[in-house]
C-alpha cells in the first residue's frame, strides 16, 4: 500500500502597505553588506506590489512579495525587462529593506530601499 503526504506550509503574505507609492532604491555590484558607490533610482509600487522606474524610460517591470515571519518582515522582488533578470531577497527594518541582489550575466551586489 502506498501512503502519499501532503506538507502545506502557511505563509502570512502582507502587502506592506508602507512601500506603496514611490520608493528610492540604492544598490551597489559588491556583496559585502554595505551599499558603497552606489546607483539610487525611484521606483512606484502600486497597490498590487507591481513597480515601475519613475523618472527615466525603461520597460522593466518589478514585482515584490512580503511575507511577515514570526519574528521580522522579509521581501522578494524581482526585476524583468526583456532578456535582463534581477532577483533580490531584503528584510524589512523600520521603513527600510535591507539585502542582496543577483542578476544574469553573474551581476550581484547590496541594495536599500527606503520609503
Amino acid at each position: 500500500m502506498k501512503y502519499i503526504i501532503t506538507l502545506i506550509i502557511f505563509f502570512n503574505i502582507c502587502s506592506a502597505s508602507q512601500f506603496q507609492g514611490i520608493v528610492q532604491i540604492h544598490y551597489d555590484y559588491k556583496i559585502d553588506g554595505k551599499v558603497e558607490h552606489k546607483k539610487s533610482y525611484k521606483i512606484y509600487i502600486s497597490s498590487k506590489n507591481v513597480g515601475k522606474y519613475l523618472g527615466f524610460e525603461n520597460n522593466s517591470l518589478w514585482t515584490f512579495k512580503f511575507i511577515n515571519t514570526r519574528t521580522n518582515t522579509i521581501m522578494t522582488a524581482s526585476q524583468v525587462d526583456g532578456s535582463f533578470y534581477r532577483i533580490m531577497a531584503g528584510e524589512v527594518i523600520n521603513n527600510t529593506i535591507i539585502g542582496t541582489w543577483f542578476a544574469g550575466g553573474g551581476l550581484k551586489g547590496d541594495f536599500i530601499i527606503e520609503k
